[in-house]
């Protein structure tokens, strides 16, 4: 019986989602102890800026994928690099922007600026994750997905508490975000039977 459930691919995304629930809910509790409520008011506010353009960035990217169960290696090369320029252009317009955004919200311009700057290659990452997470969904492996999910998660817990531990500042907390997107990104690829092609026209 309890084979079963282990093969299931409820019960394995049912353990991504405590998993992931844990890790985020320990880096809230780890950040707390280090770093100044001011912190997570500036993180918040430039999330509130950049969630805007990667969902856009990145809508209906997974979708496609799924269901017109594209398989061929070119084709996906070729809708990741356009899902890339698309994120790219999205990147260049918010930073435009940018300026104006941290002008009215912020009183160090300079400092706000950089930080905005930095959490604005999230807008890249998620079309990147998004991709990633379709190819797994598209061959329905639920199982392998939620198992890679749950590995990298964890080792990002250790690698955000390290830096955290090193390095108490905002910046530590916006680089997380990065390295929370990086490393499941980074392993999903890795582990998927996707591979890059560059094609010449």
């Amino acid at each position: 019986m309890l084979n079963k459930i282990k093969k299931t691919p409820f019960s394995w995304l049912t353990l991504q989602e405590i998993v992931t629930f844990s890790v985020n809910y320990g880096l809230v509790l780890v950040f707390a102890k280090l770093l100044a409520p001011e912190s997570f008011g500036v993180v918040a506010l430039l999330n509130i800026y950049t969630g805007f353009f990667s969902i856009i960035a990145s809508l209906g990217l997974g979708k496609m994928i799924i269901s017109k169960q594209i398989k061929n290696n070119t084709k996906l090369s070729a809708l990741l690099t356009g899902s890339l320029v698309v994120a790219l252009t999205f990147f260049l317009v918010a930073l435009i922007l940018l300026p104006l955004y941290i002008y009215v919200y912020f009183d160090d311009f300079l400092i706000n600026f950089f930080y905005g700057f930095i959490t604005l290659f999230s807008i890249i990452l998620g079309t990147l994750y998004t991709f990633a997470v379709a190819i797994y969904i598209r061959d329905k492996k639920f199982i392998k997905l939620a198992k890679l999910s749950i590995l990298s998660f964890i080792i990002s817990f250790f690698l955000v508490v390290i830096l955290a531990s090193l390095y108490p500042k905002t910046i530590s907390l916006i680089l997380k975000q990065l390295i929370v997107a990086i490393i499941p990104i980074s392993i999903l690829f890795i582990f998927s039977d996707f591979r890059y092609k560059i094609v010449f026209s």
